[in-house]
Formats: C-alpha cells, sequence, structure tokens
C-alpha cells in the first residue's frame, strides 16, 4: 500500500497546524500575516507563537491510502448507493451507533462499547458483521437489503479487522478528495464530524488532503489523476499521468512497480505457450488485463489462446425440439463461451447452421424439420478468438408420434383412433398379448387400419392386450425411420361390477375391510378423508393420477367364508374407504364405508420410582389425548389385552394431553409399589362421541419401598436406634446396618463395618422393626447406614435426612 505525505512548503513542514474545529478563519492553518515572522524564527518560537494565537500544532499528517484496498470497491459503492449509506460502517453499525463518536487513523473504533482502558472499543470484526447479518435477516427483501448483504459480504471477504479498517479510511479519503480544490478543509471534514468521526482526525485528513494540493499546484492535479487511474486500473493512462509529477513522487514507483509485475506475467506468459502449457498462460494474461484494463493488446493476447474442448456432447429429441447439453470446457481464464452447430445430410448434401453462441452448457434447436437426421458440434471460444478442437453428438431425428389416442373396448372388440403428424408417411399398429409388441417380437400381429382408426374384433374377453401405434418417417437419405410409438393397454370385456357389502372392522392391529368378490374383475380400495363425490355404480376413470383417492396397499385375502379380506392401516379422524371394481377397461365405483379410527400409540415403555411410575411412547399422527389405565399385574394364562370384565379390577385412569405431554417430557403418575400392568390407548372425538384405539399395555415390575431413622440413645447419646418400616405389607430381606468412617457419604457397605443385621421378615404395613447399635468412637467422622445383604433387588431402603446419617 502506497501513502501520500504530500508535498508541502517549507514552514508547513516545520508547522503543520489544523486550527481547532470552532475556529473562524476557513483555513485551520493559521496564516494572519505571520508567514514572513515563522521564516526567520526558530521551530520552537513559532510552535511557540502559534500556541498563544489559539492554534492546534501537530508534528505531522497522516499517511493517506493511494489504491484502493478492495478490488471490487466500485461494487461496494454502488451498493452503498443503493442502500442509502454514505459508508459501509453504516451498514454495520447504523448511522445512530456512529453518531456518537468513533476513529478511523488508528483502525476503525467505536466509542459505545465502554471504557478504551477495559478494551471497550467496538471494532469492526467478524463478529460485528455476523450481528449485523442477523438483523438484515428480519428485514423485508427489498433492493436496499440485497444491497447491504453485498456490503456485509464483500467486508468479510476482507479475511481481516485490518484489511477492513484500511477499506474504511479509503472510503473517507475518497469522499473527501471529490469536491474541487476552492472548498475549504472545514467544508471537508464538516459531514464527517456530524456523521460521527473525531473532529481532530477529520480536521487532520482533510488537511493531508488540501495541503498535498496546495503545495504541489500542478502537481496535487496530476496526483489526483494518477489516483483515480489506478482506481480505475487505467496503468498505461496512469504510466503517462506520472509524467507531471516529481521525479521523486511515491506514485511514480507505485505505477512503475505494477507496469513492471504486468510485464513479468506477460514474460511468464510468453515462456508458458513456447513449452506448451496455454492454459498456464491464460491465466498470467489473464491477471495482467485485470491489472491493465485499458491495454488493448493483452485483451488480443488472452484471447487468440484456444481454450480446452469441452466434453461429452449430448442431443435429445423433446417433442418438436432438440436439446443439446455438454460438459463445460476445463478454461477458467477470460471469458469462454461455446458455440453450437447443426448439420445435416452427407456428401454434396450436407449442410452446417450455426445454432448461436451460448455461455451456458445447453442449447435448444427449434427448427430441425420433422424426419431430418443431424448431429451437433460444440466448440469452446475463448474471448471471441481461440477456438478448441470441435466435440459432437450422436445424430438425432425428430419423430413424433400420434397424438390425442382414444380407446373403446367390449366383449365385441377393441376400437381405437388418433391423429397422425401431418409430417409421417404411413402409421403402423402392431398388437401384442400380455406384453407390448416390438417389430420383430413373436406374437406381434400387424392391425388393419385406415390410417387414424381400426376396430379389432379377433379378441378375446378377460385377456391382457397391447398396442402400439407409431408413425413411418422418410429421411432426407431416402430411408424409413419409425417413431417409437405409443403404447396402449387393452383388457376386453363386459362392464365391471360394484362391491355393495363392503364392511370395515377392528382388528388388533387397526382395521380390516373385507367383501364378497365379484365374478370377474378386481377390487381396489382407496382411501379419503372426504366422502366421495361419484355415486355408487358410476363408472370412474383409471388412468396414471386420474383417481384422486389414495391406493390402499397389500394383496387380499380369501377367508374360509369366500370374503376377500384386506388390512387398513388408517390415519387418525374420520377417513372414508371406497371399494372399485376394475373388469377390462371398465371401472366402476362401489360402496364406501366411513371409519373413525383411533390409532395405537408405540414404543411404549416404563420406568419404576418407588411408588410412581413414569411412561413414554410414540404418539401417532394427528392423535392429542390418551387415556392411561393401571391395574394389578395378576397371573394370566395369556397376553390378551385387558378385557371389559378386568376393567373392574383398574386401580387408576388419567387422560394426557399431547401438549402437556410434550411439555413435561412424558407421563408419570403414582401408581402403587407392587406388580402392574399399564395401558394406553389413544382418543379420537367422533363428533358427539370419541373412538378409543386399541389398547397398548406394558408391564411394571413391583417395588417395595421400606423406610428407616435413625436415632441416638444412651446416657451420652453414643448409641443409636435404627427403625425400620413400610407403607404396604411385603417381605423384608436381611438388612445389615453397616459403620463406614470418611467424609463421603457411601453408596454401599462393601468398605465398612457391620454393626448388626436384621433377618429377613414379613414387615406388615405400619409395623416397625428396631435395632440398637454402638458405632466406635473414631478421630475422623463417619456414616452409619442400612444396606439390604441379599435378596433386596425388589427392595428400596429409602434412607432418612444426612444429618441422622452422618456421625
Amino acid at each position: 500500500m502506497a501513502w501520500n505525505r504530500g508535498a508541502r512548503s517549507e514552514h508547513e513542514r516545520r508547522v503543520p497546524t489544523p486550527a481547532r474545529h470552532d475556529e473562524t478563519p476557513a483555513d485551520p492553518f493559521v496564516r494572519h500575516g505571520i508567514d514572513d515572522d515563522l521564516r526567520e524564527r526558530s521551530k520552537e518560537e513559532a510552535r511557540t507563537d502559534l500556541l498563544a494565537r489559539g492554534a492546534r500544532v501537530v508534528d505531522r499528517l497522516p499517511e493517506l491510502p493511494i489504491l484502493p484496498p478492495l478490488r471490487d470497491h466500485r461494487a461496494l459503492g454502488d451498493h452503498l448507493r443503493r442502500r442509502g449509506a454514505l459508508f459501509s460502517p453504516v451498514v454495520v453499525f447504523g448511522e445512530e451507533r456512529l453518531s456518537r463518536g468513533f476513529t478511523v487513523l488508528d483502525g476503525l473504533r467505536l466509542r459505545d462499547g465502554g471504557l478504551p482502558e477495559e478494551g471497550g472499543y467496538v471494532t469492526l470484526d467478524d463478529e460485528a458483521l455476523d450481528a449485523a447479518g442477523r438483523r438484515l435477516q428480519r428485514e423485508p427483501m427489498t433492493e436496499g437489503k440485497a444491497a447491504a448483504e453485498r456490503v456485509i459480504a464483500l467486508l468479510r471477504s476482507a479475511g481481516s479487522r485490518e484489511a477492513r479498517d484500511r477499506i474504511v479510511l479509503w472510503e473517507i479519503v475518497s469522499h473527501m478528495s471529490s469536491p474541487p480544490p476552492v472548498v475549504s478543509e472545514r467544508a471537508l471534514a464538516e459531514p464527517w464530524t456530524a456523521a460521527g468521526l473525531d473532529p481532530d482526525e477529520a480536521s487532520r485528513i482533510a488537511a493531508a488532503l488540501r495541503r498535498g494540493e496546495r503545495g504541489a499546484g500542478r502537481t496535487g492535479v496530476a496526483e489526483r489523476e494518477v489516483r483515480a487511474l489506478l482506481a480505475d486500473r487505467c496503468l498505461r493512462q496512469a504510466e503517462t499521468a506520472t509524467a507531471e509529477l516529481p521525479r521523486e513522487h511515491p506514485l511514480r514507483s507505485e505505477v512503475s512497480d505494477l507496469a513492471e509485475r504486468v510485464a513479468s506475467l506477460v514474460r511468464d506468459a510468453d515462456l508458458a505457450l513456447r513449452e506448451g502449457r496455454t492454459e498456464d498462460a491464460a491465466r498470467d494474461l489473464s491477471v495482467a488485463v485485470e491489472l491493465a484494463v485499458d491495454d488493448e493488446r493483452l485483451p488480443l493476447r488472452l484471447g487468440a489462446i484456444p481454450p480446452e474442448p469441452v466434453q461429452e456432447v449430448t442431443a435429445r429429441v423433446d417433442g418438436r425440439r432438440v436439446v443439446v447439453t455438454w460438459r463445460p470446457s476445463t478454461s477458467t481464464a477470460g471469458t469462454v463461451s461455446y458455440r453450437v452447430t447443426r448439420r445435416t445430410g452427407s456428401g454434396g448434401s450436407a449442410r452446417e447452421t450455426p445454432l448461436g453462441e451460448v455461455t451456458g452448457t445447453e442449447a435448444v434447436d427449434d427448427h430441425l424439420c420433422v424426419g431430418g437426421d443431424a448431429h451437433y458440434a460444440v466448440v469452446a471460444v475463448r474471448g471471441g478468438l481461440g477456438v478448441s478442437p470441435e466435440a459432437t453428438s450422436t445424430p438425432v431425428m425428430i419423430t413424433p408420434d400420434v397424438a390425442e389416442p382414444r380407446t373403446v373396448s367390449d366383449e365385441t372388440g377393441v376400437t381405437m383412433s388418433w391423429r397422425p403428424p401431418p409430417e409421417a408417411i404411413r402409421i403402423e399398429v402392431l398388437r401384442g398379448e400380455g406384453t407390448p409388441p416390438h417389430g420383430s417380437s413373436p406374437g406381434t400381429i400387424v392391425v388393419e387400419h385406415d390410417g387414424s382408426r381400426f376396430h379389432d374384433a379377433s379378441v378375446r374377453p378377460d385377456v391382457e392386450y397391447f398396442y402400439r401405434v407409431r408413425a413411418v418417417y422418410l429421411t432426407s437419405r431416402g430411408r424409413t425411420r419409425t417413431s417409437q410409438g405409443r403404447v396402449i393397454r387393452v383388457v376386453p370385456g363386459p362392464r365391471a361390477v360394484p362391491v355393495r357389502d363392503l364392511r370395515v372392522s377392528p382388528d388388533p392391529r387397526g382395521f380390516a375391510a373385507s367383501w364378497t368378490p365379484p365374478e370377474r374383475g378386481r377390487v381396489r380400495l382407496f382411501t379419503d378423508r372426504r366422502e366421495p363425490s361419484v355415486p355408487f355404480g358410476a363408472e370412474v376413470d383409471t388412468g396414471p393420477e386420474a383417481l384422486p383417492w389414495a391406493p390402499v396397499p397389500g394383496t387380499p385375502v380369501v377367508d374360509a367364508d369366500g370374503r376377500a379380506r384386506l388390512p387398513l392401516s388408517l390415519p387418525a379422524g374420520i377417513t372414508h374407504v371406497l371399494a372399485v371394481t376394475m373388469a377390462g377397461e371398465s371401472a366402476v365405483m362401489g360402496e364406501h364405508v366411513r371409519v373413525t379410527a383411533a390409532p395405537p400409540v408405540t414404543d411404549l415403555r416404563a420406568e419404576r420410582f418407588d411408588t410412581a411410575v413414569r411412561l413414554g411412547w410414540t404418539w401417532p399422527e394427528h392423535t392429542a389425548t390418551a387415556l392411561v389405565s393401571w391395574r394389578p399385574d395378576t397371573p394370566r394364562e395369556d397376553d390378551l389385552p385387558m378385557s371389559a370384565e378386568e376393567d373392574r379390577e383398574v386401580l387408576g385412569t388419567e387422560r394426557r394431553s399431547r401438549r402437556r405431554y410434550d411439555a413435561e417430557g412424558g407421563f408419570e403418575a403414582r401408581m402403587g409399589a407392587g406388580p402392574l400392568l399399564v395401558t394406553v390407548r389413544t382418543v379420537v372425538p367422533t363428533g358427539d362421541d370419541e373412538a378409543l384405539s386399541v389398547p397398548v399395555t406394558v408391564r411394571v415390575p413391583g417395588r417395595v419401598v421400606i423406610d428407616y431413622r435413625v436415632e441416638p440413645a444412651g446416657l451420652l447419646r453414643r448409641e443409636r436406634v435404627v427403625r425400620l418400616s413400610s407403607e404396604v405389607s411385603c417381605r423384608m430381606p436381611e438388612i445389615a446396618v453397616v459403620y463406614t468412617p470418611g467424609r463421603i457419604q457411601p453408596h454401599t457397605g462393601e468398605r465398612g463395618r457391620v454393626l448388626s443385621v436384621l433377618p429377613a421378615r414379613l414387615l406388615e404395613p405400619g409395623e416397625r422393626v428396631s435395632v440398637r447399635v454402638r458405632p466406635p468412637r473414631e478421630a475422623e467422622p463417619g456414616w452409619l447406614m442400612c444396606f439390604p445383604v441379599e435378596g433386596g433387588e425388589d427392595v428400596r431402603l429409602r434412607q432418612p435426612p444426612v444429618k441422622e446419617l452422618r456421625l
């Protein structure tokens, strides 16, 4: 980065003193007729005199950037104008925060982040850009928002906070450099001090700009011109403009270094061309073109280098047009486009027709005539000059099929009509039984027709036939070519019979539909949330995507009673089940049944916490309420769900909404300590009533909770009495009273000393069992706790407060 110190007179170099922000003279450097006196006095005397007159004295003016530090500075300016922002920090922080004060000479620093000595300055770091991006997301999509997002992206592309600080300083210098030289330094600084820039820094930047212009005269004008040319990357014009600059001016070396870099790139490109490295040469010349956009020879040299060819050219017929696609060239230097050419005929009748030049990887040919075969050639072009070797596609031909085929069939035969293409020389109709026909496949029959219609009376009822209707064309070489053909499936026969006794009943897995199979044809089931508008017995269209209902998957099974049966999986709520009979080309609407479904929960699981049980399950779709019930888990001979008679044993029930289930992370209730059988059923409202799903059950083993207390006893209260009790009748295992020294509470009795063991016994509700023990006298603290000896897997000893256990 080059910096402009400006050319100044001798006394200005000695005493460059910008005036205070509120002084009266238009020029902040105080002159008042004292120039001659200053020349005769020493530097210290001049400084003392100026300070006595109220002037502000600085040792040196700031160094300002000459070239823009951002390559896309023009795009940055365009986006800022669309956003209506003075400079890029307005987009990041907003005008209000900037108005509280900021500095730029030592990097952008906002003064609303706390005390400077505590590191409270706000800077243009990644965190500030992220916060600005989040604020922009809340704005509606406008042109101004899009421009602001591009400004953030350009600042982020700078890579570091220091690089963004240089961009901000360049923006301020560019704005101050645009007014004519007659504008005073104070007038240059005032808009920026009003925006929040430190007044001292604004005056110093304005003085650095104007002092360089006044001290240089014509030099200042030339300097501004060279800067503008370099900003526009017009290197050759900048070389000419440097002739007006002094020999030692820093801009001369800047321009010279840039010119030498361009020359070095050209030399590297020449060497790469001699060695056959064409893409390396193109990349070097592309960089040179970007650095010197006004050098007319460089684009011509770059464009003369042929790019790499394209790959995998393919042509496909899409109706009455041809779509040509290819993989792009691997060349990236310069501007690469693609020329597409159509080639038809051969020998003396061969013709080439350019289709145009595109930058993408697809071209469309709308003008290839029907029946004409063609192949397509694609070449890559760099800069409109260099042409790569061509790549070609395989030949294609437009052969449209017949349009608007219509078919009618019954017991007597099949009738079909169509609209032939006008370019076809004839139409061929082939028939196959059970499979689509081909020209040479066995069993293929040629059907006679009049060019647009036929009636085939040689078919048999309930047999599947396929007709292929294709058009024949004459190519430019005098050969015939057929289209792919339209294939129509037909099953002739009498009209289908509708289903009259459709029933849907609950099933252990959900629901099952059953009906009496018709004498001919097959029955398909469909479901829909709405009641069907098609009346019973009406014919329906079974073409692709013609039926608006959802088909039921699966194959029906005929039971011993002669009825067909098919399981159903229905969503929660009201669903209509429809039966459609299909026989040949005929399909008729049968009965439909209205079903209210409550699908069961899945993945039911349970976990016991003393007398409380916590449940979790997966809710089926469209359900919002569940009914939970629990009863004693008495021995049974089967695993069937709870029957109506067993409902009398229910210990408790509770409804739980899905919203509360999600908020609490599951279901929890106190269900007692014994073994339980817990049932969950979903509930779906059906108008004035409600439907319950099939119950889903889970077994919860019982668990007995025994409470114990530790109380001091004896004359000196050195002994302890341990009392155990239970709220329910249970089998108490052997319980050991254990003393464990240490400050950390033990979780097992392995490291302690057993003071007493209570024998196993039957413990009645409210009964107390006690034992008196004498803990050893130790210098360190200890713990007195109870632990089951064996057989206590289903028993939990509930501890008393910690202060009773600690000795």
